[in-house]
C-alpha cells in the first residue's frame, strides 16, 4: 500500500465513519475498485484509534461525564439520576453490537465484505432512515437504559456493510422521540465504546500477530491523521446539518450509490 493510497482510506474511513454512508461500505468499493491491498492489522488499528480520538476530543465533555460517573458509582458515591440514566443508556446500548460483533466476527470480516451485500446494505439502510423521518414525532424524552438499549440494537444492525453505525443510531433515537439533533449526538457517543472495543480488538490482533505487517508506520501514520481530521469535521459537519435539516440527503445519495454499485460492480 502507498501513502497516497492510505492516506485515501484514512479520509474515506474519517468521513464515511461519521456520515450516514457507511464505512465499512465504502472502505469495500475504494478498494475493489482501485485495486488495493490490505493495509495490515496495524493500518486497521491506526484507523479506529483516529476515529476514536475524533470522538474523544468532540465529544470530551460528555464522555468524562460518563467516566466520572462510573468512576463514583464504583466507589459508591451519590449520583445525580440524570447522570446515571445517561451512564446506564451508553451501556446497555453497547450491549447489542458487542454481542453481534463477538458472534458473527468472522463472517462480517469476510464473507460479508463484497459489493452485493454492501449494496443491500445501502438499500436496507435507506429504508431504515426513510421510516425514521416518516414516523419522527420529537418528544421531550430523557435519555435512559430503555433508550440507550434500543437505539443500541439498531447501532448492532449497523455491523452489516452498508447499513452505516451513524445513519442507523440516528434513526434509532429518532424511533424514540428524540430530536435529530438530540439523536445525533447519543449515536456518536454511543459510538464510542464500540470503537474502543475495535480498536482494541485490532491492537491486540497486531500483537498476536507482531512481525507479520509489511505497511510502513509513515503509511497508516498518515492515514490516522487523515482519518482524525475528516472525522472531526463530518462530526461537526453532520450536527450543524442536521440541525435545520433532514436525513433525505444522504438517502438520496445510499441509494443512487447501491444502484451503481449493482449496475457496474
Amino acid at each position: 500500500m502507498t501513502t497516497i493510497e492510505g492516506i485515501l482510506l484514512g479520509l474515506i474511513q474519517g468521513l464515511t465513519e461519521f456520515l450516514p454512508i457507511s464505512s465499512t461500505g465504502h472502505l469495500v468499493l475504494v478498494r475493489e475498485i482501485f485495486s488495493i491491498g490490505e493495509g495490515g492489522l496495524a493500518f486497521d488499528a491506526a484507523l479506529h484509534l483516529a476515529t476514536l480520538a475524533a470522538v474523544l476530543l468532540y465529544f470530551r465533555n460528555d464522555i468524562w461525564r460518563l467516566f466520572v460517573t462510573a468512576l463514583a458509582w464504583i466507589q459508591g458515591k451519590e449520583i445525580l439520576p440524570k447522570d446515571r440514566a445517561f451512564l446506564y443508556a451508553v451501556c446497555v446500548g453497547t450491549l447489542p453490537a458487542l454481542l453481534f460483533g463477538f458472534l458473527f466476527r468472522s463472517y462480517l470480516e469476510t464473507t460479508a465484505r463484497n459489493s452485493l451485500i454492501v449494496a443491500g446494505g445501502l438499500i436496507a439502510g435507506s429504508i431504515i432512515m426513510i421510516a425514521a423521518e416518516r414516523t419522527r414525532r420529537a418528544l421531550p424524552r430523557e435519555i435512559s437504559g430503555s433508550l440507550g438499549f434500543k437505539v443500541g440494537l439498531f447501532q448492532a444492525i449497523a455491523l452489516i456493510p452498508g447499513i452505516s453505525r451513524s445513519g442507523a443510531t440516528i434513526s434509532g433515537g429518532l424511533f424514540q422521540g428524540l430530536s435529530r439533533e438530540e439523536a445525533t449526538r447519543f449515536a456518536f457517543v454511543l459510538s464510542f465504546p464500540v470503537l474502543l472495543g475495535a480498536g482494541a480488538l485490532s491492537l491486540f490482533d497486531l500483537f498476536q500477530n507482531a512481525g507479520n505487517d509489511t505497511t510502513s508506520i509513515f503509511v497508516f501514520g498518515s492515514a490516522a491523521i487523515a482519518a482524525f481530521v475528516s472525522g472531526l469535521i463530518a462530526i461537526h459537519f453532520l450536527i450543524t446539518f442536521l440541525k435545520t435539516r433532514t436525513l433525505t440527503v444522504f438517502i438520496v445519495y445510499r441509494i443512487i450509490a447501491a444502484a451503481l454499485i449493482l449496475l457496474f460492480l
